[in-house]
């Protein structure tokens, strides 16, 4: 799980040995490091304060030994009485004599820059807090197929860290002895769930009323309340162990359509429904964080439908938002990326180089920069269109995701999560 606010992880955190304190040489007050293990993750916990400067705001950066390669960076952070805090999810080692750095916004240059972990830090061989290597989201009929035929699966059993479902759909689909048949089957195989889940959806105009007298400023409460409610309270008590929630493209549904939420289609009216799909975005995640504290969340996007500079922006945006509410930064970015898109597949001479590949993988270097675990979507979405050619088969499907995965590497993509997902049914089955 990613960054959270200073305040939270040293009520649950245990601190390990290494504490780093720091004054700065030139009198601009003090800047203190401390890495700390939080609900099973580890954490970079940054303080500056004190000083003659009135700094109203600045970023915090980790930088490699060479004083050039950032390895996180934080967003704008506000300042108040002099003090600035921020803390980044470590996903990786710090190597030795890398560098803390802060840097006053308007001033563009470092305030305070200091050589930290002599020794550096290796992160510990377990995490508890893990967001999951590989994750499995087959399409929603599957989910009694799958467990009434675990002898035609086991190979993918040993290698899956969780599978994914969307809510809705095992609710309305199965009846309770069904889930609880399947959620057992999950728990004895040691494989958790995810559900896929809508943060901001124009439904969710309909249950403004009955929690929040149609408070529009609501919304994600009320999204969360009635999913909370109606679904996930359900599966629970039918014994799933839910591992995790992953956002259902919230920022598409608001910007495909923002006169559904009250905003007009000018520069203006988008540039508002953006910062509507950030605040009730982030209002989502908090109400999952506050009741389900063990799992892990993340928001879906789909590229190229928005530009890497857009998705940049939001990424950073919402970030930003989380921490002025006090809730913990997203746990994983999840991209989907419509790679049949001419913009991601049209290859120059063969160079994935100066395809959208590219473009993803700036997204990628992005959230790591961050501290922000990077997840992909594996899927093909070509399947459909050869279903009318009676060309659609299951070694079909199985290239087309290959491929896919190739394409990525060439661009030199490494995601640290990878989901395989389907929306398609192949052939009626979805097993071997």
């Amino acid at each position: 799980m990613k960054k959270r606010i200073l305040a939270l992880m040293l009520i649950t955190a245990a601190i390990t040995s290494l504490f780093v304190h720091v004054s700065a040489a030139n009198g601009n007050g003090e800047l203190t490091a401390k890495v700390v293990e939080a609900e099973g993750g580890w954490y970079l916990a940054v303080t500056y304060s004190g000083g003659n400067n009135s700094i109203i705001s600045a970023v915090f950066e980790v930088v490699a030994p060479d004083g050039e390669t950032a390895l996180y960076i934080s967003p704008a952070v506000t300042f108040k009485n002099k003090t600035g805090t921020y803390s980044f999810r470590l996903t990786g080692d710090i190597p030795e004599n890398s560098i803390l750095r802060m840097t006053e916004n308007k001033k563009n240059k470092p305030v305070v820059a200091t050589k930290i972990f002599a020794g550096g830090f290796k992160m510990p061989a377990t995490n508890g807090g893990d967001i999951g290597r590989y994750w499995m989201s087959p399409k929603g009929n599957s989910f009694i197929e799958l467990f009434a035929n675990l002898d035609k699966w086991p190979a993918t059993q040993s290698k899956v860290d969780v599978i994914g479902f969307a809510d809705h759909v095992l609710y309305r689909s199965y009846t309770v002895s069904e889930r609880r048949a399947g959620f057992a089957a999950m728990r004895d195989l040691g494989i958790p769930l995810a559900l896929e889940v809508g943060a901001i959806k124009d439904w969710g105009f309909g249950w403004l009323n009955a929690y929040h007298g149609g408070d529009k400023s609501k919304l994600g409460y009320a999204i969360f309340e009635d999913q909370h409610t109606n679904f996930w309270s359900r599966f629970a008590a039918e014994g799933a162990e839910i591992k995790g929630f992953a956002l259902d493209e919230p920022l598409v549904a608001v910007m495909g359509n923002p006169g559904l939420y009250g905003f007009s289609n000018t520069t203006q009216g988008r540039r508002d429904a953006f910062d509507f799909a950030v605040g009730q975005t982030a209002q989502f995640i908090l109400a999952v964080q506050e009741n389900y504290p063990g799992a892990i969340i993340g928001d879906i996007e789909a590229f190229p439908h928005f530009t890497a500079d857009y998705i940049i922006a939001w990424i950073d945006a919402l970030e930003a938002e989380l921490l002025r509410i006090g809730a913990r930064g997203q746990d994983f970015f999840r991209l989907d990326v419509n790679w049949a898109d001419n913009r991601v597949w049209d290859f120059k001479n063969g160079n994935a180089a100066n395809s959208g590949w590219a473009e993803v993988r700036r997204i990628e270097e992005h959230c790591r920069s961050i501290g922000l675990p990077f997840s992909l979507i594996y899927w093909a979405p070509d399947y459909s269109g050869y279903e009318y050619k009676d060309r659609a088969t299951d070694r079909l499907w199985y290239d087309q995701v290959m491929a896919q995965g190739a394409h990525y590497l060439a661009a030199g993509g490494s995601p640290d999560q990878y989901v395989v997902q389907t929306w398609i049914v192949v052939d009626g089955v979805q097993l071997p």
